[in-house]
């Protein structure tokens, strides 16, 4: 069926990823990667014509997720943060610090109550997205989902975040992060390379240098 084919975008994935685990989905423009997160997000639908009982996504507990392209909404840059969490001053505090906003907030006449503009132009691209990390940063979850929430981000300011973020705060969590580079990427427990909406390898680092 050629519209049945048109829509779909991931092939044949079989993907188990364990409690506590640090994951890298790495892969060309296109190759599928934000198709993956979409699906981990319960966003696809399955198909599967050969072994339908076969075809399902499980996920055991909660996800925060920060997208490719932060959303940020008119509001000021503490509720962007919060967004409807109730307010745990030190977690909110501390995540300010690790996401290195604080420094950013003192640029701005009404700190975190300065309110963001519709389209966001009165914050760069980069707070946008350390903003927009932050959000998913403060909220407890079991798996934290981040699409390549970086790549805006100056290369110290990232490095700086992907240690107190990543490695320290949510060194006990289940990580996923779809990544456009090769950075870290020894930090990482797992490496999974996307290549035309299939996974074409699965390892660990040493496993990945070997066999690239």
């Amino acid at each position: 069926n050629k519209t049945l084919k048109e829509k779909t975008l991931l092939y044949n994935i079989t993907l188990q990823i364990n409690k506590g685990e640090f994951v890298g989905i790495l892969g060309e423009t296109g190759s599928g990667k934000s198709c993956i997160a979409n699906a981990i997000l319960g966003h696809f639908e399955h198909l599967n014509s050969y072994n339908k009982d076969n075809s399902y996504s499980y996920i055991n507990g909660s996800i925060s997720y920060a997208s490719q392209l932060p959303f940020i909404i008119n509001d000021t840059i503490k509720n962007n943060i919060l967004f409807f969490n109730e307010e745990n001053t030190e977690r909110y505090q501390h995540v300010l610090t690790i996401c290195q906003l604080t420094q950013d907030l003192e640029t701005f006449p009404g700190r975190d109550f300065t309110e963001i503009s519709s389209n966001g132009t009165n914050i760069s691209g980069g707070q946008k997205a350390r903003v927009s990390l932050a959000r998913a940063v403060y909220n407890e979850a079991d798996i934290y989902l981040f699409d390549d929430p970086l790549s805006s981000v100056d290369s110290i300011i990232a490095s700086n975040i992907f240690n107190k973020v990543l490695l320290d705060f949510l060194k006990d969590k289940t990580k996923i992060i779809i990544k456009h580079d090769l950075t870290n990427l020894e930090r990482m427990d797992k490496i999974i390379y996307v290549e035309e909406g299939k996974i074409k390898w699965i390892g660990n680092y040493k496993e990945f240098i070997e066999s690239h």
